[in-house]
């Protein structure tokens, strides 16, 4: 097996979001929109990777400097790590391992003491467990579902956690929120689905839109100003949750 994490840049940006291949969303808008986010954005410094197995594309890592408006942690000296992913034909095979340790020793080039980033309940993507056995700690933020964590390379390093909270956007009475997140073509095609949905079930419910990280870091779908965890698999159930919290005015 030969394993290649290589940099991807302005010209090559579209193998930096990999999920979409096996997926179906491999060209599709919300594919687009992600690149052409980091594309408007450049500047920022991000930092993405495609991962190939025996040169053929199997993964990539998004990572960004550790500041406002884009990363829920302000670190003068860290970055986040926005996303680590593998195929799934990939996956338990101690491959994530080897691309996390790869990515620490570039970051540890470019001068980074420390690398952040986030779990979400217990999501196989992400997943606190992977961090934790790799020598992540779990900063403490009194948010149950979202869990920041972070590896230092050295003893002491600065950081001030930002806005992470589900709770922080506020909705009118009878409205569903969605905020999309700009660098995830997989969430935002999920959310999309969440809203004909909710179209199709709810003549009365107004749906209200964000693309980008305006309002925040965080992403995710909001009635009444209580976050709604919509499962593909569960729309009957998502249904029946939304139905309970519609008030009468």
């Amino acid at each position: 097996m030969e394993l290649k994490i290589d940099k991807l840049n302005k010209n090559n940006l579209g193998l930096g979001f990999s999920c979409t291949k096996e997926n179906g969303l491999w060209g599709s808008k919300f594919h687009q929109k992600s690149v052409d986010f980091i594309l408007n954005n450049f500047d920022y410094k991000f930092y993405v990777y495609g991962v190939t197995i025996d040169n053929i594309s199997a993964g990539h890592v998004i990572i960004l400097d550790a500041k406002g408006p884009f990363s829920p942690i302000e670190s003068k000296e860290g970055v986040f790590l926005k996303c680590i992913y593998l195929l799934e034909q990939h996956r338990k095979k101690g491959i994530g391992i080897l691309i996390l340790k790869e990515i620490e020793e570039n970051m540890k080039e470019l001068g980074k003491k420390v690398i952040f980033t986030h779990s979400v309940g217990n999501s196989e993507w992400m997943n606190k467990e992977f961090f934790i056995r790799n020598g992540f700690k779990e900063v403490p933020s009194g948010d149950e579902l979202i869990k920041i964590l972070y590896k230092p390379f050295e003893t002491e390093i600065n950081y001030k956690i930002n806005d992470i909270s589900l709770q922080n956007n506020i909705t009118r009475t009878n409205t569903i929120f969605i905020k999309y997140n700009p660098l995830c073509p997989l969430e935002n095609a999920k959310y999309a689905k969440f809203k004909e949905l909710v179209n199709k079930n709810f003549e009365e419910i107004e749906i209200e839109e964000d693309y980008g990280f305006v309002n925040g870091t965080n992403s995710g779908v909001y009635f009444n100003n209580i976050p709604i965890l919509f499962n593909e698999n569960k729309e009957k159930e998502t249904l029946e949750i939304i139905k309970s919290l519609i008030l009468e005015i």
